[in-house]
């Protein structure tokens, strides 16, 4: 799990205080890709949110990588954030209100 390549001031900024009170909502979703990832993010921030918690765990042996981000967005402004995004299926699909523990990252195929 490694937060050193992120871009993003408010991310940056929670990766560097992990001791630090987490407010807002957690999410967690699975990406075909780290670099889905990162264009999330980018847009999440882009969008005016902040993230002040962020975990990114990779899958092993597959380029998948699943995470888990606390942010002040609502999961309709972040489904919302995906549909703008070229080939965000799967974030979509498996994004919930949930810690990673708790979310099976099945696809919602209805999610569109």
């Amino acid at each position: 799990m490694s937060n050193d390549a992120t871009p993003f001031g408010s991310v940056a900024a929670a990766a560097d205080h992990p001791t630090n009170e987490h407010r807002g909502y957690t999410y967690s979703f699975r990406a075909e890709c780290d670099y889905d990832t990162q264009q999330f993010l980018r847009a999440i921030d882009l969008s005016g949110f902040t993230i002040t918690g962020l975990v990114i765990d990779p899958i092993d042996g597959l380029p998948d990588v699943q995470m888990q981000i606390t942010t002040d967005a609502s999961l309709e402004q972040l489904r919302d954030i995906l549909r703008s995004i070229t080939d965000s299926h799967v974030m979509l699909q498996t994004l919930r209100q949930a810690p990673l523990a708790g979310n099976s990252l099945k696809r919602d195929y209805e999610l569109e």
